[in-house]
């Protein structure tokens, strides 16, 4: 694995502790490594989604990374499943290690 790989946007995805309204998911995203560590973002499955992750303006979770896209990619929260889809990143998602396109 390159350093470049190595330095890239780390997450982590963990439901919520406090009980969500009946009937309502809710996850927590949370950046786990890089400049935006510790950074999070709440997703319910009321909220209008899909909600961006990225640089760009439009983003619900604006990062700082430069290895983020400025959008680089969507969550949606559907049946009370979490869905993750890259945008077309330059450099790609990843969960626990596998690139991903959507999950």
């Amino acid at each position: 694995m390159s350093s470049s790989e190595q330095d890239t946007l780390s997450t982590a995805i963990h439901p919520k502790a406090t009980q969500p309204a009946l009937g309502e998911s809710v996850f927590v995203l949370r950046v786990v490594s890089g400049p935006d560590r510790g950074v999070s973002l709440t997703l319910a499955s009321s909220q209008p989604l899909p909600l961006l992750v990225g640089q760009g303006p439009s983003c619900e979770l604006r990062l700082t990374d430069r290895h983020a896209s400025r959008r680089h990619l969507a969550l949606e929260v559907t049946g009370g499943v979490l869905r993750l889809r890259d945008l077309g990143s330059t450099n790609g998602t990843t969960v626990q290690g596998v690139r991903v396109v959507e999950a």
